[in-house]
């Protein structure tokens, strides 16, 4: 999607597509959801890199009450394309942590090397590296059928849908990265995932995979301040559920990266005091971590 701040539109695509849907009004979430309907008819929207535009954002809405604007107008998005309650919009339609997730990879990666993103759903990330990076190929798999309605034709990049990843349309082809996102399967899933997966690298290939910290500080505050509320569950993917598959599926790791959550002025002196508890170099600030494995 596009932000709308400067768009242009084809007269022969507005013809087709219509205006802005007014119940977003006065604004928010109307350009995600042109954006979309822009896709839905067959078309690509383009972003001009070789121009410069000063756009004095926050001019139109109060901050507190752009920030209800922003809640009602997100579930209006959910309600209008039928998706789930926890459909993340920032995941799925925009492109962020591109570098953080591959890492200095595709520093390194040659003309003819893959790259597969596994639950890629709307693939802006593939696409904003594909443009990028415009020697290599990328490829992406998303479950979501709303999502797949939009992203599989998707410009510069490759995305099908999958039902079973067992029997996923690149199920034969090798890919010399892959990458899979844990928060997005089920526990019960991982085995699976992990023998496919490795299955699909080249001889050289890297498999990354991102999981949660269970020790990370913020699944356990609530607890040790008498709350029954945590994040925790039963269901998540933790970095040691990832440590005791490593063995059965005979991948090896190479390295890992730390992803440190952000810690707020106001909870930085209770961060603190269970650092004094812990220890320092404990890892409870480290919110997830990827894997970078081999076979």
């Amino acid at each position: 999607m596009l932000i709308g701040f400067a768009i242009l539109i084809k007269r022969k695509v507005l013809n087709i597509v219509g205006l802005l849907d007014e119940q977003f009004s006065p604004g928010n979430y109307e350009d995600d959801d042109y954006g979309l309907r822009v896709l839905k008819a067959g078309y690509q929207n383009v972003l001009v890199h070789n121009s410069f535009i000063i756009h004095l954002g926050g001019k139109s809405f109060i901050s507190e009450e752009r920030k209800q604007l922003m809640f009602n107008n997100n579930m209006k998005l959910k309600k209008k394309y039928h998706i789930k309650s926890d459909f993340d919009s920032s995941y799925y339609l925009h492109s962020d942590f591109s570098y953080a997730f591959f890492g200095d990879y595709l520093k390194k990666a040659n003309n003819e090397s893959r790259l597969l993103e596994v639950k890629c759903e709307m693939g802006a990330r593939m696409a904003h590296l594909a443009y990028e990076h415009p020697d290599i190929d990328f490829y992406g798999l998303g479950q979501s059928i709303q999502c797949a309605t939009i992203s599989t034709h998707l410009e510069g990049v490759h995305i099908e849908h999958y039902f079973d990843i067992e029997n996923n349309p690149f199920r034969f082809m090798k890919f010399d990265l892959i990458a899979l996102d844990c928060s997005k399967i089920k526990k019960d899933e991982l085995s699976k995932y992990l023998s496919v997966l490795k299955d699909m690298l080249s001889d050289t290939g890297k498999l990354m995979v991102l999981a949660k910290n269970q020790s990370y500080y913020m699944n356990w505050y609530p607890i040790m301040m008498g709350e029954t509320n945590s994040s925790l569950s039963s269901d998540i993917i933790y970095c040691k559920d990832i440590d005791e598959m490593l063995v059965s599926h005979d991948l090896k790791v190479e390295s890992w990266i730390f992803y440190f959550g952000n810690v707020s002025e106001d909870m930085k002196p209770k961060v603190e005091a269970i650092q004094n508890i812990v220890g320092k170099d404990s890892k409870f600030l480290i919110e997830s971590t990827a894997y970078i494995l081999h076979k």
